[in-house]
Parts: C-alpha cells; structure tokens; sequence
C-alpha cells in the first residue's frame, strides 16, 4: 500500500522531488508530506525495487552533498557602522521645512532665473536680426528702390543706358 498525503498519493518520484528541494533532514521536509515520505523512503530502502533502492540512494546522496555544502557556508555579519549606513541609505530621513509660511524672497530665484535666460536669448535674437538685416529692405514704404537702383547698375556696366533714357 502506498502511503497518502494531504495532497494525493506519495510515490517514489515525489520522495525524490523533496530529497532534491529540500535536502536529507526530514525535519526541513514539508509538514503534510513528511510521514509519508519517511514511511515510502523506508518502505522503499526495506522492500523496494533494486531500481526505486537505487534512485533514492542517488537522490539521498546528491540532497546530502548539498546540505553538506550550504552548511558550511555562513554569512557575514555587517558591523554596526555599516548596518547604520545601510539603513541611513535605504530609509534617509525626512526633510521638514522649518519655516511654514510663504516665503516671497524664497521664490524670486525661481521666477527670475527663466526670466533672465529668456531675455538673453531674446537680446541675443535682436543683435542677430540687427546686423544681418539690409536697412534698404526694411523700408516699410512699399518701393522697389534698391532693385530699380542696382537694375541700372547692371545697365551701365554693359554701357548701356535703362530703359528710361531711350524714350
């Protein structure tokens, strides 16, 4: 008869599933499978099959080897210098204003700080517009001066006169 669990049948593949999680100690083994799994590991070792002996031999060796490996290993323990810096780290403290009430000259440096960057770049705007810009075409009277003038330029040069003085 194969012994039951809480949570259905317990066969020689799940004792193997616990040994691997677990590790050999049954104390470590999970509360609603630890009497069936001790009652199958001894059952199996006393009158198993050669093949189920020797997967859980294999298995009980592997899950000792481990237990054996994480046993020896310890963690270290921070001293209490370091445990405070971690914990000042983690969890830094809250700042809280001392002064509650609205504070006007606490807040000019944030209103005129974007203020000045805006007027500089709009100064630097103007001095660029200023001296790439032709005053001859920033007239604003609607006349063709500068073409008309640079026109008969063109025409005396050729030696020729405009068109004004032929008629």
């Amino acid at each position: 008869m194969t012994p039951k669990t809480m949570t259905g049948v317990m066969n020689v593949t799940r004792l193997t599933e616990i040994l691997a999680a677990y590790g050999a100690a049954p104390a470590r083994w999970p509360e609603g499978e630890r009497a069936a799994a001790q009652a199958l590991f001894a059952r199996s070792l006393a009158m198993g099959t050669p093949a189920e002996r020797a997967m859980l031999a294999e298995a009980l060796a592997e899950a000792e080897a481990l237990d054996g490996a994480l046993t020896g290993l310890v963690a270290p323990v921070p001293d209490d210098a370091m445990a405070r810096l971690t914990a000042a780290v983690a969890f830094p403290p809250a700042q809280i204003r001392q002064d509650s009430r609205f504070d006007l000259f606490a807040m000019l440096p944030m209103i005129f700080k974007p203020a000045a960057a805006v007027g500089a770049m709009m100064a630097a705007l103007g001095l660029f517009v200023g001296f790439t810009v032709d005053p001859a075409y920033s007239s604003g009277d609607g006349s063709d001066y500068t073409v008309s003038q640079n026109a008969d330029a063109g025409f005396a040069a050729f030696g020729q006169d405009s068109g004004d003085s032929a008629q």
